[in-house]
């Protein structure tokens, strides 16, 4: 027993506003929705490189596609995950200045790691890989706003950050 109440509660009172509880889910289904969402982003990604590799002129995968695209898809997921955020902690400054031409140079570096990263992705131009840098980028966030795994950019609540009112 904790503050009067079983352990594993389902509330937590520190993170929400005064007055007011957060519904936290148990612990089971929140390990199944993270299975779901690694699942989703493997899914974005494999279609982002499969889309990319479709459309942009220079940009192709030896062997059997299929197969390397679930491989590249992975490799990007993790280049996603960590390389892209250490990439935009770094250039936050001209991120900023330069209105956000910095991500296509970030998910053009990404692109190049991949095909660093995997033998079978063969980029044949630096023109093919900034295409492929911007078609990236333009296919992952829109995928990821489909699919729904994207943060919000407004809140849910109709609630105001700033005056507290509806």
């Amino acid at each position: 027993m904790v503050d009067g109440g079983p352990v594993g509660r389902d509330e937590v009172n520190s993170a929400a506003p005064p007055g007011r509880t957060v519904a936290r889910l148990p612990t089971r289904l929140r390990s199944e929705l993270r299975w779901k969402l690694l699942l989703a982003r493997l899914a974005v990604s494999v279609a982002a490189v499969a889309v990319t590799v479709v459309v942009v002129p220079g940009i192709s995968i030896d062997g059997r596609f299929w197969v390397w695209a679930v491989v590249l898809g992975a490799v990007f997921g993790v280049l996603n995950g960590v390389v892209k955020p250490v990439l935009q902690i770094l250039t936050i400054r001209y991120l900023f200045l330069s209105w956000g031409l910095v991500l296509l140079a970030i998910n053009t570096a990404t692109l190049w790691l991949l095909e660093l990263l995997v033998s079978p992705l063969d980029i044949e131009s630096g023109f093919s890989l900034l295409a492929g840098g911007f078609v990236l980028g333009l296919v992952v966030t829109l995928l990821e706003t489909v699919v729904g795994i994207g943060r919000p950019i407004v809140e849910p609540s109709g609630e105001s950050m700033l005056t507290g009112a509806r």
